[in-house]
């Protein structure tokens, strides 16, 4: 009784113990193995991959083997979409990076980014999530923006057409 996050896509599971190390079960794993040696994890986001932080604020990727994220280490948020990635720094601004096909990355363009950009310049970012080729996130005021993809009226704007930077949706808050 010591697991505090857990995430879950495709056929894996991925599990933070309260000890700080990292766990995964499925796709052939039938019982919870431990996951490298670290013991300084303290949060795990899945979705097409895992991205996970660490203690000292570094942000690491996994596929099979953990790649850390740039340099930084003020990371306080991350998602994972098909082929892209969003994190959001102590600061409260947001980066993001990978396929771009769609504008998924949200910094106004489409061409793909092999590092972390910024997305715009506001510093108000609380919350972010990526799906297969859109985004969507929350600023620390409530509200929600949506970028990326919207073949399937996924932005939420009652529209259909790709946008590339964030878009407010709605006017709640609560």
């Amino acid at each position: 009784s010591d697991w505090v996050d857990v995430e879950a896509f495709g056929t894996e599971v991925y599990a933070l113990k309260a000890d700080g190390s990292l766990w995964r079960w499925g796709s052939s794993l039938t019982l919870p193995a431990r996951v490298g040696a670290d013991s300084d994890w303290k949060r795990i986001r899945a979705g097409y991959d895992l991205l996970a932080l660490k203690t000292d604020g570094s942000l690491w990727k996994y596929t099979w083997e953990f790649t850390r994220i740039g340099v930084d280490s003020d990371w306080a948020e991350a998602a994972s979409g098909y082929d892209h990635w969003l994190a959001v720094k102590s600061d409260g601004t947001l980066w993001a990076w990978g396929d771009n096909y769609y504008g998924q990355l949200g910094d106004g363009t489409t061409t793909d980014r092999a590092s972390p950009v910024q997305v715009g310049t506001d510093a108000d970012w609380a919350r972010v999530a990526a799906g297969a080729r859109h985004t969507v996130a929350v600023k620390s005021d409530g509200t929600m923006w949506t970028w990326g993809n919207n073949t399937y009226d996924q932005l939420g704007d009652d529209t259909i057409g790709n946008r590339a930077t964030p878009a407010r949706i709605g006017g709640d808050t609560d």
